[in-house]
Protein backbone atom coordinates (compact mmCIF):
# COMPACT_ATOMS: atom_id res chain seq x y z
CA UNK A 1 0.00 0.00 0.00
CA UNK A 2 1.38 3.38 -1.04
CA UNK A 3 1.49 6.18 1.49
CA UNK A 4 -0.44 8.44 -0.90
CA UNK A 5 -1.97 8.15 -4.38
CA UNK A 6 -1.72 11.85 -5.29
CA UNK A 7 -0.52 15.24 -4.09
CA UNK A 8 -1.72 18.78 -4.57
CA UNK A 9 1.42 20.85 -4.20
CA UNK A 10 -0.04 24.36 -4.08
CA UNK A 11 0.32 27.13 -4.61
CA UNK A 12 -0.23 28.70 -1.23
CA UNK A 13 -3.10 31.25 -1.36
CA UNK A 14 -4.40 29.70 -4.59
CA UNK A 15 -7.50 27.90 -3.38
CA UNK A 16 -5.96 24.84 -1.74
CA UNK A 17 -8.10 25.12 1.41
CA UNK A 18 -11.25 25.32 -0.71
CA UNK A 19 -10.02 22.37 -2.77
CA UNK A 20 -9.48 20.40 0.44
CA UNK A 21 -13.04 21.10 1.57
CA UNK A 22 -14.50 20.21 -1.83
CA UNK A 23 -12.51 16.96 -1.99
CA UNK A 24 -13.82 15.91 1.43
CA UNK A 25 -17.34 16.29 0.05
CA UNK A 26 -16.68 13.36 -2.33
CA UNK A 27 -16.76 10.88 0.54
CA UNK A 28 -14.25 8.44 -0.95
CA UNK A 29 -11.10 10.60 -0.88
CA UNK A 30 -8.97 10.16 2.23
CA UNK A 31 -7.12 13.30 3.35
CA UNK A 32 -4.99 13.69 6.49
CA UNK A 33 -5.82 15.57 9.66
CA UNK A 34 -4.73 18.31 9.89
CA UNK A 35 -4.96 19.43 6.26
CA UNK A 36 -1.21 19.97 5.89
CA UNK A 37 1.13 17.50 7.59
CA UNK A 38 4.26 18.95 5.91
CA UNK A 39 5.59 15.38 5.74
CA UNK A 40 7.15 15.74 2.31
CA UNK A 41 7.83 19.48 2.40
CA UNK A 42 9.72 19.76 5.72
CA UNK A 43 12.76 17.66 6.52
CA UNK A 44 12.20 17.59 10.29
CA UNK A 45 8.64 16.27 9.79
CA UNK A 46 9.73 13.69 7.20
CA UNK A 47 12.18 12.35 9.78
CA UNK A 48 9.22 11.23 11.93
CA UNK A 49 8.73 8.30 9.56
CA UNK A 50 6.00 6.53 7.62
CA UNK A 51 4.16 5.20 10.66
CA UNK A 52 3.71 8.73 11.96
CA UNK A 53 2.49 9.88 8.54
CA UNK A 54 -0.04 7.07 8.15
CA UNK A 55 -1.46 7.92 11.58
CA UNK A 56 -2.49 11.33 10.18
CA UNK A 57 -5.07 9.43 8.07
CA UNK A 58 -6.57 7.59 11.06
CA UNK A 59 -9.75 9.68 10.94
CA UNK A 60 -10.07 9.50 7.14
CA UNK A 61 -12.30 7.21 5.12
CA UNK A 62 -11.97 6.48 1.44
CA UNK A 63 -9.84 4.41 -0.86
CA UNK A 64 -8.08 7.23 -2.71
CA UNK A 65 -5.49 8.74 -0.38
CA UNK A 66 -3.82 12.08 -0.99
CA UNK A 67 -2.56 15.27 0.59
CA UNK A 68 -2.82 18.96 -0.18
CA UNK A 69 0.39 20.67 0.93
CA UNK A 70 1.24 24.06 -0.63
CA UNK A 71 4.70 23.86 0.91
CA UNK A 72 5.60 21.18 -1.62
CA UNK A 73 5.53 23.42 -4.72
CA UNK A 74 8.47 25.68 -3.78
CA UNK A 75 10.42 22.96 -1.93
CA UNK A 76 13.77 22.10 -3.49
CA UNK A 77 13.75 18.67 -1.91
CA UNK A 78 10.12 17.48 -1.86
CA UNK A 79 10.01 16.21 -5.49
CA UNK A 80 12.90 13.81 -4.95
CA UNK A 81 11.72 12.90 -1.45
CA UNK A 82 8.30 11.89 -2.84
CA UNK A 83 9.82 9.90 -5.71
CA UNK A 84 12.17 8.01 -3.40
CA UNK A 85 9.36 7.25 -0.95
CA UNK A 86 6.33 6.43 -3.11
CA UNK A 87 7.48 6.71 -6.73
CA UNK A 88 6.03 8.97 -9.41
CA UNK A 89 2.65 10.44 -8.50
CA UNK A 90 -0.15 12.45 -10.11
CA UNK A 91 0.59 15.97 -8.92
CA UNK A 92 -1.87 18.87 -9.10
CA UNK A 93 -0.58 22.46 -9.15
CA UNK A 94 -3.05 25.33 -8.89
CA UNK A 95 -1.36 28.57 -9.89
CA UNK A 96 -2.42 32.16 -9.29
CA UNK A 97 -1.20 35.42 -10.81
CA UNK A 98 2.12 35.63 -8.93
CA UNK A 99 2.07 39.22 -7.68
CA UNK A 100 -1.50 38.94 -6.39
CA UNK A 101 -0.67 35.61 -4.78
CA UNK A 102 2.36 37.11 -3.03
CA UNK A 103 0.23 40.01 -1.74
CA UNK A 104 -2.38 37.59 -0.38
CA UNK A 105 0.37 35.71 1.46
CA UNK A 106 1.75 39.01 2.79
CA UNK A 107 -1.71 39.85 4.19
CA UNK A 108 -1.97 36.40 5.78
CA UNK A 109 1.46 36.82 7.39
CA UNK A 110 0.46 40.26 8.61
CA UNK A 111 -2.81 38.98 10.07
CA UNK A 112 -0.93 36.22 11.88
CA UNK A 113 1.63 38.56 13.37
CA UNK A 114 4.58 37.04 11.54
CA UNK A 115 7.90 38.86 11.37
CA UNK A 116 7.97 40.90 8.16
CA UNK A 117 8.28 44.56 7.10
CA UNK A 118 5.13 46.64 7.51
CA UNK A 119 4.67 47.28 3.78
CA UNK A 120 4.36 44.85 0.88
CA UNK A 121 7.05 46.73 -1.04
CA UNK A 122 9.34 46.47 1.98
CA UNK A 123 8.75 42.74 2.34
CA UNK A 124 9.61 42.18 -1.31
CA UNK A 125 12.65 44.45 -1.07
CA UNK A 126 13.98 42.32 1.79
CA UNK A 127 13.87 39.28 -0.51
CA UNK A 128 15.66 41.23 -3.25
CA UNK A 129 18.41 42.04 -0.74
CA UNK A 130 18.66 38.37 0.30
CA UNK A 131 19.06 37.34 -3.34
CA UNK A 132 21.65 40.04 -3.97
CA UNK A 133 23.67 38.82 -1.00
CA UNK A 134 23.76 35.34 -2.55
CA UNK A 135 25.33 36.76 -5.72
CA UNK A 136 24.47 36.48 -9.40
CA UNK A 137 22.63 38.64 -11.91
CA UNK A 138 19.47 36.52 -12.20
CA UNK A 139 17.06 37.08 -9.30
CA UNK A 140 15.53 33.60 -9.41
CA UNK A 141 18.89 31.82 -9.53
CA UNK A 142 20.26 33.98 -6.73
CA UNK A 143 17.21 33.38 -4.55
CA UNK A 144 17.48 29.63 -5.13
CA UNK A 145 21.17 29.78 -4.21
CA UNK A 146 20.31 31.52 -0.95
CA UNK A 147 17.77 28.80 -0.14
CA UNK A 148 20.18 25.97 -0.95
CA UNK A 149 22.83 27.42 1.33
CA UNK A 150 20.40 28.01 4.21
CA UNK A 151 19.48 25.48 6.89
CA UNK A 152 17.41 22.76 5.14
CA UNK A 153 14.96 22.92 8.03
CA UNK A 154 14.01 26.46 6.99
CA UNK A 155 10.79 26.85 5.00
CA UNK A 156 11.22 28.42 1.51
CA UNK A 157 7.44 28.81 1.20
CA UNK A 158 7.74 31.70 3.68
CA UNK A 159 9.39 33.74 0.93
CA UNK A 160 6.77 35.78 -0.92
CA UNK A 161 8.52 35.84 -4.29
CA UNK A 162 10.01 32.34 -4.39
CA UNK A 163 6.68 30.49 -4.60
CA UNK A 164 5.66 32.57 -7.64
CA UNK A 165 8.56 31.32 -9.79
CA UNK A 166 6.21 28.63 -11.05
CA UNK A 167 7.99 27.38 -14.16
CA UNK A 168 11.16 26.34 -12.35
CA UNK A 169 9.11 24.60 -9.64
CA UNK A 170 7.05 22.61 -12.15
CA UNK A 171 10.19 21.63 -14.03
CA UNK A 172 11.67 20.33 -10.80
CA UNK A 173 8.61 18.13 -10.17
CA UNK A 174 8.33 16.82 -13.73
CA UNK A 175 12.09 16.24 -13.75
CA UNK A 176 11.60 13.69 -10.98
CA UNK A 177 9.09 11.81 -13.13
CA UNK A 178 5.88 13.06 -11.50
CA UNK A 179 2.81 13.58 -13.68
CA UNK A 180 2.12 17.29 -13.20
CA UNK A 181 -1.37 18.64 -13.94
CA UNK A 182 -1.54 22.45 -13.97
CA UNK A 183 -4.69 24.50 -13.32
CA UNK A 184 -5.31 28.21 -12.80
CA UNK A 185 -6.80 29.60 -9.61
CA UNK A 186 -8.70 32.17 -11.66
CA UNK A 187 -10.51 29.34 -13.47
CA UNK A 188 -11.18 27.28 -10.34
CA UNK A 189 -13.05 30.13 -8.62
CA UNK A 190 -14.85 31.29 -11.78
CA UNK A 191 -18.60 30.55 -11.39
CA UNK A 192 -18.86 29.80 -15.12
CA UNK A 193 -16.13 27.16 -15.39
CA UNK A 194 -15.05 26.32 -11.82
CA UNK A 195 -17.16 23.15 -11.52
CA UNK A 196 -15.63 21.76 -14.73
CA UNK A 197 -12.12 22.60 -13.52
CA UNK A 198 -12.80 20.81 -10.24
CA UNK A 199 -14.03 17.76 -12.17
CA UNK A 200 -10.80 17.78 -14.19
CA UNK A 201 -8.75 17.97 -10.99
CA UNK A 202 -10.57 14.93 -9.61
CA UNK A 203 -9.97 13.07 -12.86
CA UNK A 204 -6.26 13.99 -12.73
CA UNK A 205 -5.83 12.45 -9.26
CA UNK A 206 -7.63 9.23 -10.21
CA UNK A 207 -11.13 9.87 -8.88
CA UNK A 208 -13.71 8.37 -11.22
CA UNK A 209 -16.95 9.34 -9.46
CA UNK A 210 -19.28 12.23 -10.19
CA UNK A 211 -17.95 15.37 -8.46
CA UNK A 212 -20.04 17.07 -5.81
CA UNK A 213 -19.59 19.99 -3.46
CA UNK A 214 -17.98 22.65 -5.67
CA UNK A 215 -19.39 26.15 -5.26
CA UNK A 216 -17.66 29.47 -5.66
CA UNK A 217 -19.71 30.77 -2.73
CA UNK A 218 -17.86 28.41 -0.35
CA UNK A 219 -14.36 29.79 -0.73
CA UNK A 220 -12.22 29.06 2.34
CA UNK A 221 -9.32 30.84 4.03
CA UNK A 222 -10.04 34.16 2.30
CA UNK A 223 -7.80 37.06 3.34
CA UNK A 224 -9.44 39.33 5.90
CA UNK A 225 -8.41 41.94 8.46
CA UNK A 226 -8.26 40.43 11.98
CA UNK A 227 -10.19 41.97 14.84
CA UNK A 228 -7.04 41.82 16.95
CA UNK A 229 -3.54 41.55 15.49
CA UNK A 230 -2.28 40.85 19.02
CA UNK A 231 -4.51 37.76 19.30
CA UNK A 232 -3.35 36.62 15.85
CA UNK A 233 0.28 36.93 16.89
CA UNK A 234 -0.38 35.02 20.11
CA UNK A 235 -2.21 32.28 18.18
CA UNK A 236 0.00 31.76 15.15
CA UNK A 237 3.51 33.01 15.93
CA UNK A 238 6.04 30.37 16.92
CA UNK A 239 6.47 30.61 20.69
CA UNK A 240 3.35 32.76 21.02
CA UNK A 241 1.70 32.77 24.45
CA UNK A 242 -1.63 31.29 23.31
CA UNK A 243 0.19 28.73 21.19
CA UNK A 244 2.25 27.53 24.16
CA UNK A 245 -0.88 27.28 26.32
CA UNK A 246 -2.75 25.26 23.68
CA UNK A 247 0.26 22.92 23.34
CA UNK A 248 0.12 22.19 27.06
CA UNK A 249 -3.64 21.72 27.25
CA UNK A 250 -4.24 19.95 23.91
CA UNK A 251 -1.64 17.22 23.21
CA UNK A 252 -3.08 16.16 19.82
CA UNK A 253 -1.65 18.06 16.82
CA UNK A 254 -4.89 17.57 14.88
CA UNK A 255 -6.96 18.93 17.78
CA UNK A 256 -4.59 21.90 18.12
CA UNK A 257 -5.09 22.67 14.44
CA UNK A 258 -8.85 22.72 14.97
CA UNK A 259 -8.48 25.04 17.97
CA UNK A 260 -6.23 27.35 15.96
CA UNK A 261 -8.71 27.45 13.08
CA UNK A 262 -11.57 28.21 15.46
CA UNK A 263 -9.59 31.07 17.01
CA UNK A 264 -8.68 32.35 13.55
CA UNK A 265 -12.32 32.36 12.40
CA UNK A 266 -13.49 34.02 15.63
CA UNK A 267 -10.86 36.73 15.20
CA UNK A 268 -11.73 37.44 11.56
CA UNK A 269 -13.45 40.79 11.20
CA UNK A 270 -14.83 40.17 7.72
CA UNK A 271 -13.40 43.50 6.60
CA UNK A 272 -11.72 43.48 3.19
CA UNK A 273 -7.96 44.20 3.29
CA UNK A 274 -6.57 47.19 1.36
CA UNK A 275 -5.92 46.61 -2.35
CA UNK A 276 -2.45 45.70 -3.57
CA UNK A 277 -0.21 48.72 -4.19
CA UNK A 278 0.42 49.81 -7.76
CA UNK A 279 2.74 47.20 -9.29
CA UNK A 280 5.02 49.93 -10.65
CA UNK A 281 5.94 50.83 -7.04
CA UNK A 282 7.16 47.30 -6.27
CA UNK A 283 10.72 46.01 -6.84
CA UNK A 284 11.41 45.66 -10.55
CA UNK A 285 13.72 42.68 -9.96
CA UNK A 286 10.78 40.61 -8.73
CA UNK A 287 8.39 41.82 -11.43
CA UNK A 288 10.93 40.94 -14.13
CA UNK A 289 11.50 37.50 -12.61
CA UNK A 290 7.74 36.89 -12.47
CA UNK A 291 7.38 38.03 -16.10
CA UNK A 292 10.14 35.68 -17.29
CA UNK A 293 8.66 32.75 -15.39
CA UNK A 294 5.16 33.55 -16.66
CA UNK A 295 6.37 33.61 -20.27
CA UNK A 296 8.04 30.22 -19.77
CA UNK A 297 4.88 28.90 -18.09
CA UNK A 298 2.81 30.16 -21.01
CA UNK A 299 4.93 28.09 -23.43
CA UNK A 300 4.86 25.06 -21.13
CA UNK A 301 1.08 25.00 -20.64
CA UNK A 302 -0.21 26.72 -23.77
CA UNK A 303 -2.38 28.97 -21.61
CA UNK A 304 -3.11 32.63 -22.28
CA UNK A 305 -1.45 34.43 -19.37
CA UNK A 306 -1.58 37.93 -20.85
CA UNK A 307 -3.56 39.25 -17.87
CA UNK A 308 -0.85 38.04 -15.51
CA UNK A 309 1.81 39.76 -17.61
CA UNK A 310 -0.17 43.00 -17.84
CA UNK A 311 -0.51 43.20 -14.06
CA UNK A 312 3.26 42.95 -13.61
CA UNK A 313 3.70 46.33 -15.36
CA UNK A 314 6.90 45.30 -17.11
CA UNK A 315 7.69 46.84 -20.51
Amino acid sequence: MRLVDFLCIGAQKAGTTSLHDWMLEQGDIALPTPKETYYFSKENVFARGEEWYLARFAEASGTLRGEIDPGCLPSLWAPGRVRETVGALPVVAILREPLGRAYSQFLMNQARGRDQPASFAGALAREVDAAAAAGGSDFGDALERSIRTADRRSDPSNKLAWTGLYHRHLQRWSGEGHHVHTFLFEDLVNPDVGARIFARILEAVGHDGDPTGWTAARASNVATVPRSTRLSAMTFRQGGRAKRLVHRVVPSRAARARVRDLLGRANASGRTPPPMPDAATLPVEIRLAFAQETQALKHLTGRDLSRWLARLAVD
